[in-house]
């Protein structure tokens, strides 16, 4: 528990990467011919983006509802209490604590997070994955590492993956030097390749952009959440963006924007992405 805070200063670096807006914006092919001169994206499934689209787009999008919503000053409180009794290694004390911050707030998916972190750092990863499922009802678009921590156990129960892999890669990337960062995670590559979140990790800490298409590259080969795919993608139209191959980064963009499978937070980036392309 006492690396949680940590933890919550490095995913929350993770969300500002791109930024992006709502899918009713979204013409179907027979409301805009795909060849027409506005339109700047479309597919073989006859979605279609048109200039009007990009142009409604926020440049800017805020951050997800469940990292601003009005929270009770008594669930805060309790959750405060609660993450000391967790430094203090009181556990039964440290779950009253949260379970009761969480009743004070119950669309809120902070305390329910805490205990799955809890519960993941004492090795418990049934009831870590139980608790992450929660967080990830009350926040379908996203919140911090739960999407990758419930397809990791997931991996981990079927065998795929080494029980403890997603908690050693949690303890990986709150390594302060980056260096030393860098190598921990290029082990989790080599224990499993097709890891997909070390190697999104991988890309985000380089500095290099040929290496960090390289890294996003065999992130995009690996096995992925929705919403790290969706991160990948992101990030791999913003370095291309930076090459000059607007085109592509665009259509990266727009199968994003129309992925059904992607979070609703990561479309919004999309969108907004689109428009900072024009």
């Amino acid at each position: 528990m006492k690396n949680l805070a940590a933890l919550m200063s490095c995913l929350c670096a993770l969300l500002v990467i791109s930024a992006c807006g709502d899918e009713k914006h979204a013409k179907p092919a027979d409301a805009v011919a795909p060849g027409s001169a506005d339109t700047i994206y479309s597919d073989a499934r006859g979605n279609v983006l048109t200039m009007a689209d990009v142009n409604s787009f926020p440049v800017n999008i805020p951050p997800p509802r469940s990292l601003t919503m009005n929270v009770p000053p008594e669930a805060r409180q309790l959750l405060q209490m609660a993450r000391q009794h967790g430094q203090a290694g009181e556990q039964p004390e440290f779950l009253n604590a949260a379970r009761r911050a969480a009743e004070a707030a119950p669309d809120w998916p902070r305390p329910w997070y805490d205990i799955a972190y809890s519960y993941l750092q004492r090795e418990e990863y049934e009831s870590a994955h139980e608790y992450f499922q929660r967080v990830d009802e009350l926040a379908p678009e996203g919140f911090f590492y739960t999407k990758a921590a419930l397809h990791t156990l997931d991996r981990e129960v079927a065998g795929t993956l080494p029980a403890g892999f997603f908690k050693d890669f949690i303890a990986n990337i709150q390594v302060e030097d980056l260096t030393e960062r860098e190598e921990k995670l290029l082990t989790l590559t080599e224990l499993a390749p097709n890891y997909c979140p070390a190697w999104n990790a991988l890309a985000e800490i380089s500095e290099d952009p040929n290496q960090k298409l390289a890294y996003i590259e065999r992130g995009l080969t690996a096995q992925c959440d929705a919403e790290t795919y969706g991160m990948l993608l992101l990030n791999k139209a913003r370095i291309l963006s930076g090459f000059n191959q607007k085109d592509e980064a665009v259509r990266l963009l727009g199968e994003l924007v129309f992925n059904k499978g992607t979070t609703d937070f990561v479309r919004n980036m999309a969108r907004s992405a689109i428009r900072q392309q024009y």
